[in-house]
């Protein structure tokens, strides 16, 4: 069987149980210089399933008769519908704060076509347009695998078998030969909505509805560490322990999230036994915990009821899949089939939210306070591949180099934090020496980091910042605060086809503040935004600040008296740029950035002037590095200078 007969084979088998399946379109063309942009998330998910005991689901109030639900599983609906005319929402927050929403376009009796939407807000999301090969890593079901292969999982009704296609980019797919996975006896030739994901171990789990006409119920299959989701075993019939209760009354439409604490929550849709809808209402969403993948235990009250709904008439929830918002917050997007005035019927995909975070503090969190996630090493004894870009964060190194008088470098190769890029340098008034950087881990998801030393750069721990965005960059303020410059991608890390509308989206550079260093809070407002504008490099000189921004091998200038609106004035270099500024105490302000064969440096008069490129190079490229690239200086505070600066090994 070719591709595309198989390929025409994956349809929708009913609207509580179809997955949506993109037909991979030809990529858009490749920048030229080194990517620079934030991958999209991929966590990594753990844990493999077993059997729970659990009640039979019924449509309850929303928190039915025992312990109150905490705070983080209370969603109250969001105002509106966020796509009409869909079902089978696929939603994903990426890092540079980019909602993806999947989903199956419904036009009266036609079947569903793939479609995607993108959102800032992840409410107001913009036309729906067919999918294409770039937005392959933001799809939340497709797999990221601990061998770096990403890999999506394709049932065929009329094998009744489960196949799969594979990237090593995770955007240009190939089908793999053989079987993953055949229906089991029971489960009567039928494999519905599935969730798929990696334990601790490197196992991966995949919980799926068998025999859906009959007992429809969730089971779970197993492929072993190191078989890399090649090969599935069924260890579970009935992994929430309601197969006796059969058919319309299990828990169907499985779909889990990986929770901060390492814990695993389960969202499955119960329909009951009422008239189906349009006759009658149906569907409550409900939720199971997980702390060892072994055991789940069913959580008080419903997450989610048709009742819950004022604005209009909800007959039926379907399909639910939940997003971890930047502030801790949980959003879940779901089928609604939506009764109009005149009694006719469609289909959206609608929303609710959690109003807070679990435990104590506020009811609704800061809107602009931004999380830090526990400390790590910086250098991990195994990889953890964000996001398998050959060219990525993920296969970057961070160093650093030193001198004494900003001209001549030496280092000792020594990496000081593997799996990031991007670094941006600072040693702070207490002494600690702090470096901001892109992480390229899949260790608590894709975003900004730091690294940070209290022995002057001899040892360092690794920590999250959750600042949605890419191209860290700092300042030290007057009253001791530091400021993070950052860019905000408006269509994530892939970037659009040149020439197309999308591309002459802005790319703006945002702020957060910080009086530590770790916990930062968004400031209001865009710093300075422009088409293609990446690597903001911010610094004080005398009352002005200047901003210098990259378009790939040029450097503008933008000028500011308060270090917050910037006016761009002009080009500074044709020669190079993604560039480090520093001034020196003789006054010399010079300028470090990525030109041919490495880091080569210039000097401004003014800030504003065209730079005076020096003789030399400062870093340059080896037989064994690739890129040499993204410098930073700061002071070691005896006289001395460091470089922090990212390589990618060949």
């Amino acid at each position: 069987m070719n591709r595309s007969s198989l390929l025409a084979l994956i349809f929708v088998l009913t609207a509580c149980t179809s997955l949506p399946t993109l037909i991979p379109q030809p990529p858009a063309p490749t920048p030229t210089l080194p990517p620079r942009k934030v991958l999209a998330p991929r966590p990594t998910q753990p844990a493999p399933s077993a059997r729970a005991t659990s009640p039979t689901p019924t449509t309850s109030d929303r928190i039915g008769s025992g312990a109150a639900p905490a705070p983080d599983l209370v969603f109250i609906p969001d105002p509106g519908m966020r796509v009409e005319n869909a079902t089978n929402p696929a939603a994903s927050l990426n890092a540079a704060g980019v909602f993806y929403l999947f989903f199956e376009q419904r036009s009266g009796n036609e079947p569903g076509k793939q479609m995607v939407a993108t959102s800032n807000d992840g409410l107001n999301f913009a036309s729906p347009r067919p999918p294409t090969p770039q937005d392959n890593p933001h799809h939340p079901f497709y797999l990221q695998l601990p061998d770096g292969t990403w890999r999506k999982f394709l049932f065929d009704p009329r094998t009744s078998e489960m196949r799969s296609e594979s990237s090593r980019d995770g955007v240009n797919y190939t089908p793999d030969p053989g079987t993953r996975y055949k229906a089991q006896p029971s489960d009567n030739g039928t494999i519905g909505v599935r969730d798929i994901y990696v334990d601790p171990a490197g196992g991966v789990v995949m919980l799926y509805i068998g025999d859906m006409q009959g007992v429809n119920n969730i089971r779970r299959a197993y492929s072993p560490p190191g078989d890399n989701g090649m090969n599935f075993v069924l260890e579970d019939d009935n992994v929430l322990g309601d197969k006796a209760q059969g058919g319309r009354n299990t828990y169907v439409d499985p779909k889990s999230i990986l929770l901060p604490d390492g814990r695993r929550r389960l969202f499955v849709m119960s329909q009951g036994t009422g008239p189906r809808p349009p006759l009658g209402r149906c569907c409550t969403i409900s939720s199971f915990i997980s702390s060892d993948g072994k055991t789940y235990t069913p959580e008080p009250g419903t997450r989610l009821t048709y009742n819950d709904f004022s604005e209009f008439q909800v007959n039926s929830l379907n399909d639910p899949v939940v997003v971890r918002l930047s502030d801790g917050r949980y959003r879940m997007y779901v089928a609604a089939m939506i009764i109009l005035p005149d009694g006719k019927n469609k289909w959206a995909v609608v929303s609710a939210t959690t109003r807070s975070t679990a435990g104590t503090g506020p009811a609704t969190p800061p809107r602009n306070t931004l999380g830090v996630q526990s400390e790590r090493v910086c250098l991990p004894e195994k990889k953890s591949i964000g996001v398998p870009d050959p060219n990525g964060p993920a296969f970057h190194q961070v160093l650093v180099a030193k001198s004494s008088d900003g001209l001549i470098w030496q280092t000792d190769n020594r990496v000081i934090i593997d799996q990031a890029s991007v670094p941006e340098g600072l040693r702070l008034a207490d002494g600690r020496w702090i470096i901001y950087a892109v992480d390229g881990t899949a260790l608590g998801g894709p975003g900004l980091m730091y690294a940070e030393s209290k022995d002057e750069g001899k040892t360092w721990r690794c920590g999250k910042i959750n600042v949605q965005g890419a191209d860290p960059d700092v300042v030290m303020l007057p009253d001791g605060k530091l400021r993070l410059y950052f860019v905000e991608f408006p269509f994530g890390p892939n970037p659009p086809p040149p020439g197309s509308a999308q591309s002459n989206q802005p790319n703006r550079v945002k702020s957060a503040i910080s009086s530590d260093g770790k916990n930062f809070t968004l400031e209001e407002g865009v710093r300075l935004e422009g088409v293609q504008y990446t690597d903001p490099d911010v610094i004080r000189v005398g009352s002005d600040w200047f901003m210098y921004v990259s378009t790939g091998m040029t450097a503008w200038v933008a000028q500011s008296s308060d270090g917050l609106a910037f006016k761009l004035i002009g080009k500074v270099n044709e020669t190079g740029a993604v560039s480090g500024s520093f001034v020196f105490p003789d006054g010399t302000l010079r300028h470090y950035f990525c030109g041919h064969g490495g880091i080569l440096s210039g000097t401004s008069v003014d800030g504003t002037s065209v730079w005076k490129e020096e003789s030399g190079v400062r870093i340059g490229q080896t037989q064994n590095v690739k890129i040499v690239c993204d410098p930073s200086l700061l002071s070691d505070g005896k006289g001395g200078y460091w470089m922090v600066y990212k390589i990618q090994p060949k």
